[in-house]
């Protein structure tokens, strides 16, 4: 359809008048049947329907719009509905002249129109572009393509030799929603349209298209076992309610795919209205939603292009600045030097620094006895000193431009000189590579050695923190009475929005210093520079957590065996890759280097880290923001004011303005609070006229609220690929030193994918590459976490009282626990940051959990007094086949009586929603098996195999008897013991 057709809201109506971009109908369908009951313009009996169709959309321009430069071209009439046509009756001109039916192009002498047309598919990049794409190679036709992993993200088919410029986009980029969703999210009015249908996907075989039943297929046809539960019921229902009536599998299938049709035109146009409306940017010219949300934000007045920093790829330390394996390395030679033969290797890191000679300073200098013996050691990176094996052409461009060739020979002047003095050895990095294959011990030495090296910004992104503190709770005894407890969820309203709000932020270049140097930070006003300023900005140093953290819960997070952890013991860590079950441990490492680590963090979190009892013992580096003028905390305040306005006046006033009971004055009073604190706590001004439920606004709200900060840490470095159709393009990729090759396959024999990524001295930032913003975003978002989680360990009587304990939390949610009587710790609110019940209607009877994202809830309505069961299994899609292999009642049993136990796992198999993508377009069905066992690879499960512990925990006891001369120790009081365990979980009555 015409973007002019949309704009006019005729773009869903039947054609008076042919349109120039859209051609003389609206609704067209490609089938190896015909039908009668569902209306459309035009349909094609096919044998082949997707290659008739991707034949005639590529085909756009010249066969159903007649574009000729020179040339009046006339089409025929729009057919009347369901004109059936064969797929190889034509299009028969006329000399009629009726300007009603006819469309004119290209009078002599005007320019032809051209058009570029988008094709839309609701999850489309993993299914049907798939199939478009094999049909384009098939046709000989080279596509370009955009893929994450197996999923085309972009397909698009080149204006070339009778092609038409065609773009073929996944609508789930920019709608994450299920197709089914789209009706009730946006309100959407289709004639004759209630909802997405039913359809029995299991009796779609060609030997029914012509079989005709006098009720519908049976329900095991239409899957009922792979939809959610609440799903099934109301599938049954509507099967029972409609079994008598007559089918006819042909009809369906056209009715069926109409309708997804329409829905998807819908909401797709309907999104666009919607964000165009608050931002005069027309979404569908982005690929995915985030791209539009920066496109956005790069308008509003408040951004400077000049002052947003573009970070380099590999941040701002080049060349003369030594890596972090060239400082391993070294670190391990002198080591090894000094075990075999007794002699000293100076480097950074030593006693004394670098050795510096003249003018230089060597990486390494091996002191040697005798005179002139002495060995410098040179540890050269190879794209900054052109390796010969990397870069044997000495023309290759590479650091700084310059030629390799260029690069040898300045380095060999260098090494010259030394070598007047000194003999050399030359280690490069490629060398290095290949020796940590082979040498084990090499390895593991370079795996335990911190890193001091140069800063990599990603080394600070890290996520959410989740997992249990608790592996059960109950508020029930066996009789059934409810004990004096609260067990609540509560979630943060917008939790990274609220820190975009909330937080400074760094926006130019940073000042990079240089310390590498022992140090004693016990407070937040200990990190300053060599200055005596406060170190503002990011920070890489070694870290010793407490014994016994202040607060109850260890603050700084360590990525380890790709999890990550917030641990106590680096030690203890690396001992319990998947967990452990030891309901006596305690950590029984007491020396710094063995439950330290280092760390790359902004210094706001490690601020908070220092409150609680860790210590900074050495400082390598920094990225330094000193200027007042280099932090904003307005950054995102215009795009945010603009979304949080739109998202509190499409969600309505909050539930206790229309209370039962209330004055019509007290519900007007609550109004305007609500008013007055959104302006108070947000600075947004709400319209009263405004403020009433919306579901599309709401949803596009929130959508955008959340989606622009991560657009910042955009990677860089992505993987590319290039559909080949000449040896000429081949062989310049195959030659190329700027990039790396990951595969190449021969697609027929017309074609060649190729997959690469630009090497990393290489890479090109995209023009708003900026992970510090990302990554402050998830940090200040851990701190306002930690804060809540501090609360609850912190109430009433101090850390640890058996009354309160937290029992999980996950990124923006805490589960918690309390006594009735003393009140909730962590008072809710409905604005930005604030808490907010997730089940307030409920209470929650019982908590069981089996690992990060994986729990299970006992909830019991508090107005009927109905019992309900949830659970989250991570990774597990719980429909109503896999809810017969788990219950609540199967996941207690599991993780109360099972834990640890061979055989305490379910295995689930979903035969029919796991895709094989080939590189060639082709997609395969196949059956996925997925396997849960409780799991928690985080900490160790202590005290009768409930309380999840950090690794690092120390019982006070312990640490008194193996080391009764702990500083930490002498001033911390220990935590009253919680003696909980699975009797607790459901005591008997008396």
């Amino acid at each position: 359809m015409a973007k002019w057709c949309i704009e006019k809201g005729i773009w869903d109506k039947e054609l008076e008048k042919a349109c120039a971009i859209c051609g003389p109908l609206r609704f067209y369908s490609w089938a190896p049947f015909y039908y009668d009951n569902t209306e459309v313009d035009r349909a094609f009996r096919v044998d082949d329907p997707l290659a008739a169709f991707t034949k005639w959309l590529l085909h756009f321009e010249s066969e159903t719009l007649g574009l000729d430069a020179n040339e009046r071209r006339k089409r025929k009439r729009a057919p009347a509905k369901n004109n059936l046509l064969d797929e190889e009756v034509d299009d028969v001109e006329s000399d009629e002249d009726d300007d009603d039916n006819w469309m004119i192009f290209g009078e002599k002498g005007e320019k032809p129109v051209s058009v570029t047309t988008y094709a839309y598919a609701q999850a489309g990049s993993r299914y049907d572009h798939v199939l478009v794409y094999g049909e384009m190679l098939r046709m000989g036709v080279c596509p370009n393509l955009v893929r994450q992993g197996n999923h085309l993200l972009e397909l698009r088919a080149p204006k070339k030799g009778g092609i038409t410029a065609t773009v073929f986009r996944d609508s789930y980029k920019l709608i994450p929603l299920k197709l089914a969703a789209f009706v009730k999210t946006f309100g959407l009015e289709i004639d004759g349209v209630e909802n997405k249908k039913y359809f029995p996907h299991k009796f779609n075989k060609e030997e029914n298209y012509d079989n005709a039943l006098d009720t519908l297929p049976p329900l095991e046809m239409y899957y009922p076992g792979g939809h959610f539960p609440e799903e099934r019921k109301k599938l049954e229902r509507w099967h029972r309610e409609n079994f008598n009536t007559p089918f006819l599998l042909r009809e369906v299938i056209a009715d069926y795919c109409k309708t997804d049709v329409q829905i998807l035109a819908h909401g797709v146009i309907k999104m666009r209205e919607l964000f165009y409306n608050e931002t005069r940017h027309d979404i569908t010219d982005s690929v995915t939603i985030p791209s539009a949300c920066m496109k956005f934000f790069v308008t509003l007045a408040h951004y400077d292009k000049q002052k947003i920093a573009i970070i380099p790829h590999l941040g701002y330390e080049k060349r003369g600045k030594q890596s972090s394996i060239a400082r391993k390395y070294l670190k391990w030679r002198a080591e090894e030097e000094m075990r075999e033969n007794g002699l000293t290797l100076r480097h950074v890191e030593s006693p004394g620094g670098e050795y510096k000679f003249g003018n230089f300073s060597l990486d390494g200098m091996l002191e040697r006895p005798g005179e002139g013996n002495n060995l410098a050691i040179e540890v050269n990176g190879c794209f900054w000193h052109a390796c010969p094996h990397c870069f044997p052409d000495d023309t290759a461009i590479v650091a700084g431009g310059e030629t390799a060739g260029a690069i040898r020979a300045r380095d060999a002047k260098r090494i010259a000189q030394i070598a007047r003095e000194f003999e050399v050895e030359i280690v490069w990095e490629c060398h290095l590579n290949r020796l940590l294959d082979d040498t084990p011990a090499m390895k593991a030495f370079f795996d335990n050695t911190p890193d001091s090296g140069p800063i990599d910004f990603h080394d600070a992104f890290f996520g959410g923190r989740t997992g249990p503190e608790w592996l059960g709770a109950s508020v029930i005894l066996e009789s059934g009475e409810l004990l004096p407890r609260t067990i609540k969820i509560k979630d943060f309203n917008s939790l990274y929005p609220s820190r975009n709000m909330f937080t400074n932020y760094p926006v130019g270049h940073p000042t990079l210093l240089h310390f590498d140097k022992d140090v004693h930070w016990c407070k937040p006003a200990d990190m300053k520079g060599d200055d005596g300023y406060p170190l503002e900005g990011i920070i890489k140093c070694f870290v010793v957590p407490p014994r016994h953290v202040h607060c109850g819960i260890p603050v700084l997070p360590l990525r380890m065996n790709k999890r990550t952890l917030f641990p106590l013991c680096r030690k203890c860590s690396e001992l319990f890759p998947n967990g452990a079950l030891d309901r006596e441990y305690s950590c029984p490492h007491f020396e710094d280097e063995d439950r330290g680590f280092s760390v790359t963090i902004p210094h706001i979190e490690l601020a908070e880290a220092l409150k609680v009892g860790y210590r900074v013992t050495r400082v390598y580096r920094a990225y330094n923001w000193p200027l007042a003028s280099d932090w904003s905390g307005f950054l995102f305040h215009s795009y945010l004011e603009k979304f949080l306005k739109m998202k509190f006046e499409a969600s309505g006033y909050p539930a206790n303005c229309s209370e039962e009971g209330i004055s019509e004055e007290e519900a007007a009073a609550r109004k305007q609070a609500y008013i007055n604190k959104a302006f108070s706590v947000c600075q947004v001004r709400l319209n009263p006229d405004n403020i009433k439920y919306n579901p599309g606004l709401r949803y596009v709200s929130k959508l955008c609220l959340n989606s622009l900060w991560g657009r910042f840490a955009l990677r860089n470095r992505l993987t590319k690929t290039e559909i080949i159709d000449n040896h000429a393009a081949l062989a310049k990729l195959l030659n190329d030193d700027k990039i790396d090759i990951s595969s190449i396959d021969q697609l027929t024999e017309k074609f060649w994918m190729v997959c690469y990524k630009a090497k990393d001295e290489h890479v090109v930032e995209h023009d708003t590459s900026n992970v510090a913003l990302a990554l402050w975003t998830t940090s200040a978002a851990r701190i306002h976490l930690l804060d809540s989680l501090c609360k609850v360990f912190g109430a009433a009587n101090g850390p640890g009282r058996t009354d309160t304990r937290v029992l999980y939390m996950d990124t923006d949610s805490i589960f918690y626990e309390y006594e009735t009587a003393l009140g909730d710790p962590l008072p809710g609110g409905e604005q930005l940051g604030e808490l907010t019940d997730e089940y307030p209607a409920h209470t929650i009877v019982e908590f069981i959990c089996a690992g990060p994202k994986a729990y299970a809830l006992w909830l019991r309505d508090n107005n009927t007094g109905e019992d309900q069961y949830k659970m989250k299994l991570r990774g597990i899609t719980l429909d109503s086949d896999a809810c017969q292999q788990i219950n609540y009642a199967k996941m207690k049993e599991m993780v109360l009586e099972k834990w640890g136990a061979q055989d305490n796992f379910v295995s689930f198999n979903y035969p029919t929603k796991n895709f094989r993508i080939t590189k060639k377009g082709d997609i395969f069905t196949v059956p996925l098996a997925k396997r849960f066992n409780p799991t928690v690879n985080k900490g160790v499960i202590r005290d009768h195999g409930l309380r999840v512990v950090p690794f690092g925990y120390t019982d006070w006891e312990y640490c008194q008897l193996n080391n009764p001369h702990c500083c930490e120790c002498q001033v911390f009081v220990p935590d009253p013991e919680y003696n909980f365990d699975i009797a607790d979980l459901a005591p008997e009555s008396d």
